[in-house]
């Protein structure tokens, strides 16, 4: 006897969401993330920001706030400042000398001061570098770094930068709320 067989209807199985996705729909899913990526690094750079001129007469700026620190009207407890710029090393140089008895507190407020009259004293030589204001120096710190050294008579008598009220280096882009309490007394020198 023979039977006869009929042929299986084959059923197709639904995918169930969970099961996953196909190949080829992997394919393309991590081809359309190539394409975006590789579409905001070619395509939509942000532009580079042009550096400032930062071609200025140091000499000049630092005759200007040597002329102002010394007045003794306005600053009675400085003795002595001197200021330098080294245009190579981008540093600008900061020193001053004040009287034996003053706050120590004080010392911190000179620096900010002579910090910030530095930076506007380059903005008035060229009016496209942003301005100093509370919390930023100005755009001339965003190049060079500022090491700031004020200290009595007695403190440099001894030698030890240590001793000194301030002996700081502020680096470039860190600003007054982010500025960094370095020791740097290689920087300083007169």
């Amino acid at each position: 006897m023979e039977e006869t067989r009929q042929p299986r209807e084959r059923r197709r199985r639904r995918r169930r969401p969970e099961e996953g996705t196909s190949l080829t729909r992997k394919l393309l899913t991590m081809l359309l993330i190539i394409g975006v990526l590789a579409g905001l690094h070619f395509g939509f750079r942000a532009e580079e920001k042009v550096p400032p001129n930062l071609d200025l007469d140091y000499p000049a700026i630092c005759t200007q706030l040597e002329k102002e620190f010394s007045n003794k009207v306005k600053y009675p407890y400085v003795t002595s400042a001197t200021f330098k710029v080294d245009t190579e090393q981008k540093q600008v140089h900061m020193m001053m000398t004040i009287v034996e008895d003053l706050d120590k507190n004080e010392a911190p407020r000179l620096a900010d001061k002579a910090i910030r009259r530095f930076g506007q004293l380059t903005h008035e030589q060229n009016p496209n570098l942003a301005e100093e204001n509370e919390d930023y120096y100005g755009e001339i710190f965003d190049t060079y770094a500022v090491a700031v050294g004020i200290a009595t008579p007695s403190q440099l008598a001894t030698n030890n930068p240590s001793e000194w009220y301030i002996n700081d280096n502020v680096l470039p882009t860190l600003h007054t709320k982010q500025a960094p309490k370095l020791p740097a007394p290689e920087f300083l020198n007169f």
